[in-house]
Formats: structure tokens, sequence, C-alpha cells
């Protein structure tokens, strides 16, 4: 339980990090984005989840391959 406390809370940590001036600022000023969203805002990620699986996936692979589903 500790180690999920700790990875949660290390989501919520954007301190220091750099908006973009424009994104959710209401959210900005009230402290709700996390990381996730700091790089859907930074990079254009729409689903952030996946592309962890996707770098996951690019990792594991023994090649260094991944195949696309079809």
């Amino acid at each position: 339980m500790v180690v999920i406390k700790a990875a949660v809370g290390a989501l919520w940590n954007t301190g220091g990090l750099n908006w973009a001036a424009s994104f959710e600022l209401q959210r900005q000023k009230a402290g709700e984005l996390d990381l996730l969203d700091w790089l859907r805002a930074m990079f254009g990620f729409q689903d952030v989840f996946m592309q962890l699986q996707m770098l996951v996936k690019w990792r594991d692979a023994p090649d260094g391959t991944v195949q696309a589903k079809e």
C-alpha cells in the first residue's frame, strides 16, 4: 500500500513543471492537474495510458519492435 501511495503522490507532484499558458487555466490555478495532464499538454497525448502501454510493450519486445494490432 505504501508503494501505491508513493506512486499516486508522484503523479500529483507537478511543482516546477512549466505548463502551456493556455492549458486548462482554471484547473491549473486550482491545482487539479497531475503529471498525466502535463504529458498531454506538452506532447499532445490523447490517451496517456495507451502511450505508456506502447512504451512498455516496446521495451519488453525481444527484438525491440512492437506489432500493431489489426
